[in-house]
């Protein structure tokens, strides 16, 4: 366990070792890019040389350039040099497949394209992206993804879609520990919830956000109020009165910039209040900072209804008309169809890139199966030949151990007549019986090895050579050495003479077992009999 433990630790720190220093270098400033985003470019600007890194070195210097301008609001000069900074970390991450690069990539592309105003380019990037950093579990960068989302979708008057990557948003910007963003996209869902006339929830949620950030009431006012700044927008326009009037209360000690909502939802409240005075003040204060069309198309739908509250209704009826005339051309405005026609084609290029996902993974399977068939074909030649060996080297052995057999039992009949005689040779009679002793052995320990009944490889067939050396004819010399040794032993019975007579001769209790043709527990059960009687161990 040690020895594999060891080369696997000398491996890893081989291939850490092998790692060049443009990696090491592009990794530690990844590390800081996104908090200390000044120090990163003046790193990334000294020390690499484009000539001498390779293609995957050069575009994460240049995704790590992109993510530094990025964190340091360089949003202008990112998207003058987006095209030479992202176009190739783009085009290398998507043929290496390095998914997680490849969405931050596409993040800053996109980012780019929304300041630039392209929305639809924007939607294109930005959705593929989303994709990828989702599967990846890349919270930040989702959180990102889907805060842009949102604000294309809203830009094209899609409130569903809007809040639904506002949802996404609030999610990973939980999974990525930066609760100040979840606080923001939780508070714009709000008020997204009253572009789609889903009052309740609007209220419910605005209520929880309350409740959940209360200690800030105290410890970041600041915050708080800004938290009310966009609530009371929420509160105004479903007619909380009495929530409006707080949030209202703690939005006029924060200074926070205010916009023409904010003048239209303080409008709105004292409107349900039926304090028209002071909703005229903040009408007017809508009117002076409104600076985009949907601003003064909003503030003429609320001055129309003030123009009724006051019985003047032909000054009404043509801002009303207006008004209609606005909102009915925003669903069919060119950023809408535009935006419908990029999500499907986005949706048709994810069916082709899994159409290709899945024809690649039927090639790896198909690989793969003909692999293995290979593999097992090889293996099972390979599996045969080695029985086949196995099977002609124990037919060698079983011939061997033949011939020895033969060899033997010829010695014995030619010794056999020299046995009762007073002058009978000793010497070659113990030569014989330490080669007879020596074989029972070796057949013993080829038979509890290989002992079996067929020639398939697995074993050999002992019962001819088990039965011939169990034979009267060869254990006659057993028997007349045990006959021998009944002058040592005279109350034993034939049966234990012998037995202790090959126990004397160093036969192992499984080759006695063998010789004898008895099981080894009930060799053993009368070898402990006769130790008591003997006093003699193995």
């Amino acid at each position: 366990m040690r020895f594999p433990l060891t080369i696997g630790i000398i491996l890893l720190l081989l291939l850490t070792a092998c790692r060049s220093e443009t990696d090491r270098r592009l990794d530690d400033i990844g590390r800081f890019a996104r908090s200390n985003p000044d120090s990163a470019l003046t790193e990334l600007g000294k020390g690499f040389d484009s000539t001498r890194m390779s293609r995957t070195q050069l575009a994460r210097h240049k995704l790590l350039t992109a993510q530094s301008m990025d964190a340091a609001w360089m949003d202008s000069l990112l998207g003058a040099r987006s095209d030479s900074l992202l176009a190739f970390p783009i085009r290398h991450f998507r043929e290496t497949g390095d998914d997680g690069r490849l969405a931050v990539a596409l993040l800053l592309k996109g980012n780019c394209e929304y300041n630039d105003a392209r929305y639809p380019e924007a939607l294109r990037s930005l959705l593929e992206a989303s994709g990828l950093a989702d599967s990846d579990t890349i919270h930040y960068w989702s959180m990102r993804a889907h805060e842009l989302l949102h604000y294309i979708y809203k830009n094209g008057y899609q409130a569903d879609k809007s809040v639904e990557h506002l949802r996404k948003a609030a999610l990973y910007s939980r999974l990525a520990n930066r609760p100040m963003n979840e606080l923001y996209n939780r508070s714009d869902m709000a008020v997204s919830y009253l572009d789609d006339r889903r009052y309740d929830a609007a209220v419910a949620l605005a209520d929880s956000i309350l409740r959940e950030y209360s200690w800030m009431r105290g410890d970041a006012p600041d915050v708080w109020g800004e938290i009310n700044y966009y609530l009371i927008q929420v509160y105004a326009e479903t007619g909380e009165n009495e929530k409006a009037l707080k949030a209202f209360h703690y939005v006029s000690k924060a200074a926070h910039p205010r916009q023409p909502l904010y003048y239209l939802a303080v409008n709105r409240m004292f409107v349900n209040l039926e304090e028209y005075d002071k909703a005229a003040v903040y009408l007017d204060s809508a009117r002076i900072t409104a600076s985009t069309r949907e601003d003064s198309m909003i503030y003429s739908r609320h001055l129309a209804e003030r123009l009724r509250r006051e019985g003047r209704e032909e000054e009404a009826v043509p801002l009303e008309l207006a008004v209609k005339k606005w909102s009915d051309s925003v669903a069919t405005t060119t950023l809408s169809r535009s935006l419908t026609q990029v999500e499907a084609d986005f949706n048709r290029d994810s069916w082709l890139r899994q159409q290709e996902r899945n024809r690649r993974l039927r090639l790896t399977g198909w690989t793969a199966a003909i692999v293995i068939l290979i593999a097992g074909g090889a293996t099972m030649i390979f599996i045969r030949r080695r029985r086949r060996m196995q099977q002609e080297r124990l037919l060698a052995m079983m011939d061997e151990l033949r011939n020895t057999f033969e060899t033997l039992k010829a010695r014995d009949e030619e010794l056999s007549t020299l046995i009762n005689d007073e002058g009978r040779p000793k010497g070659q009679l113990g030569e014989l019986l330490e080669d007879k002793v020596a074989f029972i052995r070796h057949v013993a320990d080829c038979w509890s090895r290989y002992g079996g009944d067929d020639y398939d490889g697995k074993g050999i067939d002992f019962r001819h050579i088990v039965a011939d050396l169990r034979a009267p004819e060869s254990m006659r010399l057993f028997h007349d050495l045990a006959e021998k040794n009944r002058r040592r032993w005279p109350d034993l019975k034939e049966k234990d003479l012998l037995l202790q007579t090959l126990l004397g001769l160093g036969l192992s209790v499984k080759a006695i077992a063998m010789l004898l043709d008895e099981p080894v527990k009930t060799i053993y059960s009368r070898h402990s009999r006769l130790r008591a009687k003997t006093d003699i161990h193995l």
